[in-house]
């Protein structure tokens, strides 16, 4: 903890100096752009980044054509500030706390499902370790944060995340930012980016009290509620799950012939924001999670285990402070992040493993302090500088016993991995620059590990809109990189040998596209082509001298594709969107000639949702196929089509009752070979929610703006303008 304190200090003397630098940068610039005049007046700060009305109209199209302008989101992780939609050129997609109802997802994984771009992949059941593989790039090249902090266990051999276990209870938007965002995030973030992005208090107080139960005896309930009063706002989330599930090694055996895995969670989250100057913004979240999940050896019905069991704890807080220095011109946001989690698993002997038994302790912890400063420059730029620390540490300790195999005696074994820690410390410099119909960013960053030096990345996006057609172009170009685990560089255990010489792995990629949109808001339409090229992929490899895997940075990887999204308004409430993406992988370790598709991508999937409201019933479809893919042993898997439905209906005033019916078709598949998937499973449930109004002749305080999701984070820009 010291050390990380003295690295906080190091970053608070660098964001010192890099808010010199940006100054001096705002000055120059501004003495450059400032029109002569023998009086030294000064002009006004220009509203920046806000998408600029075309200088003119065309005559020939109506102005409803441009009425859906006003209504666009504001975008938080695909730049270090907040950008406008329009204005940013990589593909993002946000998921709103609307869709999430509307499709009763009750986990990240939920969410996901159909995203353009996202392979999502489970492991079996509730509980069951999910992850996701974003354009090809494998989980550990993708960052999952909950309003910024990093979810990444940093104690696993890949420091990949579980989306399983992310609940949506007090979520107000997904936002994933597809292609190499290292510039943004540093480390790790080859693939994308995915950001849990969580509520603000509403002006008023409200909240909701939901219960829910069907197949696979399930029951689950979530309260949520939140508000605002003398100037603090609350927001808190709660849900408590308890389901049998169903077992996550027989996929090809029936369910009443194996053990069942169940799964029991408890998930907390809770939000504080005050504005205590009218400079002056801080913000705290924090989420806890317990759970407990029945787990199985591996895929297969030889793999079914009747008593192995895995317990999780995990603990994440974030605390931002931002102020306007200069207000219009100079903001400043400082942000702390802290990650902690505990796994532990125990498989005592049973009648079907009378010999075998092991037990697992694993303990991580990360640690995230950043100062950000941005300058709104004349000439329609916005400039953002900082620095950032991130300490991650882990330990684990593994004991099994088991019958030796060439003795044919009982043989007990004990692995341990010391505590080990890694830091990483960076500084970045992004200019966003947006001019009538072009919105372009350059961005760079330097990063320093403590174990194989420093490493720099930079990002160009290019966007135009074409007034006269509503059409829009974008190019994006960006490098990345990934630090090696603390296990790839520290494990020496019976199995794997790490390796301190371990280069980071780097990658560079690229994307063009287009996007139409429809007259009068009835849709857009848009086609990407998308390829990455990663360089010394971090393998493991057996050593015939060791007799241990050891890790080296051997493999290279090519992935390519497109994609292609459509979306539709019809009537007034009907909605149709639908995407399908192609891809291509190849990976190699001596000659591309020799080069062997990736596992667990399909080469296709497509995705059709159809949402409206009829007769007071708010209804949601979704088609997904999946095409084929390649698994371990070459195996190669079958596509497969799952029909996903929900809906809900307001009984009475506050009251409403829903259901949905998850694989309607009750589809037979594999995710991965062996492990069990969900058969047609319906779900029944009923929420309350209130709403309660200020009190006579008081004025409730204004909802402050969303934070940006990720510590060193800017406010909206609208938020720093001078009225």
């Amino acid at each position: 903890m010291s050390r990380f304190l003295r690295m906080t200090g190091r970053v608070a003397l660098g964001g010192l100096l890099v808010c010199c630098l940006s100054a001096v940068l705002h000055a120059q610039t501004f003495l450059i752009t400032s029109p002569a005049s023998s009086e030294g007046t000064v002009p006004s700060t220009p509203e920046l980044l806000s998408p600029p009305a075309p200088s003119v109209l065309p005559e020939s199209l109506p102005d409803e054509w441009f009425k859906e302008s006003k209504k666009e989101p504001t975008v938080v992780s695909a730049a270090t500030q907040p950008l406008p939609q329009s204005a940013v050129a990589s593909s993002v997609t946000v998921i709103t706390a609307e869709e999430i109802a509307l499709r009763q997802a009750r986990s990240l994984l939920d969410a996901l499902q159909g995203v353009p771009g996202l392979d999502v992949v489970p492991s079996g059941g509730p509980g069951q370790l999910a992850t996701v593989f974003i354009r090809g790039a494998a989980s550990e090249r993708t960052v999952v944060l909950y309003n910024g902090v990093p979810l990444n266990d940093p104690v696993s051999p890949a420091r990949n995340a579980d989306l399983s276990r992310i609940s949506l209870d007090n979520v107000d938007r997904i936002e994933i930012a597809r292609g190499s965002q290292s510039a943004v995030f540093g480390s790790g973030a080859l693939g994308g980016v995915i950001n849990v992005i969580t509520k603000d208090a509403a002006p008023e107080w409200s909240g909701s009290l939901d219960a829910e139960g069907g197949a696979y005896s399930t029951w689950r309930g979530s309260l949520t509620a939140g508000g605002r009063v003398s100037g603090l706002g609350v927001s808190v989330g709660a849900s408590l799950e308890n389901t049998q599930g169903y077992s996550s090694a027989a996929a090809d055996a029936p369910q009443d012939a194996v053990d069942a895995d169940g799964h029991r969670a408890l998930s907390l989250d809770a939000g504080i924001s005050a504005t205590p100057a009218s400079n002056l913004d801080v913000t705290l979240s924090n989420r806890f999670l317990r759970a407990e999940t029945e787990m199985d050896s591996f895929g297969g019905t030889a793999g079914d285990d009747p008593n192995a069991v895995g317990s999780y704890w995990q603990s994440v807080h974030q605390a931002t402070v931002s102020w306007n220095t200069l207000p219009g011109t100079w903001s400043q946001e400082v942000g702390l992040g802290f990650n902690q989690s505990s796994r532990h698993y125990d498989n005592p002997v049973d009648p079907a493993h009378p010999q075998d038994a092991w037990t697992s302790d694993f303990r991580a912890r990360l640690l995230t302090a950043a100062w950000k400063h941005c300058l709104e420059a004349p000439a329609h730029n916005r400039i953002s500088a900082g620095a950032n620390v991130q300490q991650e540490s882990g330990a684990y300790e593994d004991r099994s016993q088991y019958l030796d195999w060439w003795t044919g005696e009982p043989t007990e074994m004990r692995t341990e991995f010391r505590e080990r820690r890694a830091q990483l410390t960076g500084v970045f410099l992004e200019d966003c620059f947006s001019y009538e119909n072009w919105d372009t960013t350059v961005g760079a960053r330097l990063d320093r590990h403590e174990q194989f030096g420093e490493f720099i990345t930079y990002r160009l996006t290019q966007g135009y809109r074409v007034p006269a057609t509503l059409s829009r172009l974008r190019l994006t170009y960006g490098t990345g990189f990934n630090a090696p685990t603390l296990y790839q560089l520290y494990a020496d255990d019976a199995y794997t040998q790490g390796n301190r010489a371990l280069r980071p792995e780097t990658s560079r990629g690229w994307e063009i596209g287009a996007a139409q949109d429809l007259p009068a808001g009835w849709g857009e339409l848009q086609v990407t082509y998308f390829q990455s090229d990663y360089s010394d992929e971090i393998v493991g490899l057996y050593d015939l001298d060791l007799f241990r895997y050891r890790y080296l940075n051997r493999a290279q990887a090519e992935m390519r594709g497109w994609e292609s999204e459509a979306r539709f308004r019809l009537l007034d409430s009907w909605r149709i969107a639908a995407n399908y993406t192609r891809l291509w992988t190849r990976e190699w370790e001596d000659r591309p000639a020799d080069s062997r598709p990736l596992l667990r991508r399909a080469d296709y999937q497509a995705s059709l949702d159809v949402s409206g409201e009829a007769a007071g019933v708010k209804w949601f479809g979704q088609v997904l196929h999946i095409g084929p893919r390649l698994d371990v042993g070459d195996v190669r898997l079958a596509p497969y089509t799952l029909l996903n439905v929900a809906a809900s209906a307001e009984v009475w005033p506050g009251t409403s009752v829903h259901c949905k019916v998850n694989n309607l078709l009750n589809a037979r598949y594999e995710a991965i070979t062996g492990y069990g998937t969900s058969g047609v499973a319906a779900y029944l449930g009923c929420q309350v929610a209130w709403k309660l109004a200020p009190p006579a002749g008081s004025q409730a305080a204004p909802a402050q703006p969303v934070q940006s999701g990720q510590p060193g984070q800017a406010r909206p820009y609208a938020a720093l303008v001078v009225e």
